[in-house]
C-alpha cells in the first residue's frame, strides 16, 4: 500500500528524504530534490511551473541569510549617514542572532534595552 503513495521524481524514481519543489511541468511532473532543482538550472532560467516547499531547511537558511545581508547593508547606510558610530557600527556588525535581526526590523528604533544588552555583550 505504501509503494501507491511513494513520491517519485521528475525522472520517475521515488524520493528518499525530503524534498525541495514540485515541478508541474507536463512532461516532468514530480518531486524535486535540491540537487535536481540545481541541475535542471529551475532558478536560472525562471521556471514558471516550480513550486517550492517552503518547509524544507534549505529555504529557512537561504531566507535567514537574505535577511542577515540586508540587516548588515542597513547597519553599513546608518553608519556612513552618520546615524551610528563606528563603535556602534562594530558591535551591530558582529550580530547574527537572527531573533534580533527580525526585531530589528520590526522595530523603528532600538530600545534602551537592546542597545546595553548589545554594549554589554550579553546573550540577545
Amino acid at each position: 500500500m505504501d509503494n501507491a503513495y511513494q513520491k517519485l521524481n521528475i525522472n520517475g524514481l521515488p524520493i528518499i528524504g525530503d524534498h525541495c519543489g514540485f515541478c508541474h511541468y507536463n512532461r516532468h511532473k514530480g518531486y524535486l530534490t535540491l540537487s535536481d532543482i540545481k541541475s535542471h538550472d529551475c532558478f536560472g532560467k525562471g521556471c514558471s511551473f516550480l513550486e517550492i516547499n517552503n518547509m524544507h531547511p534549505y529555504w529557512f537558511t537561504n531566507e535567514q541569510n537574505k535577511l542577515l545581508k540586508k540587516y548588515r547593508k542597513d547597519v553599513k547606510k546608518r553608519y556612513y549617514e552618520g546615524n551610528i558610530t563606528y563603535r556602534y557600527y562594530q558591535k551591530l556588525s558582529k550580530i547574527t542572532n537572527i531573533r534580533y535581526i527580525i526585531n530589528y526590523f520590526n522595530t523603528s528604533r532600538l530600545s534602551q534595552d537592546m542597545w546595553s544588552k548589545i554594549l554589554n555583550k550579553e546573550d540577545i
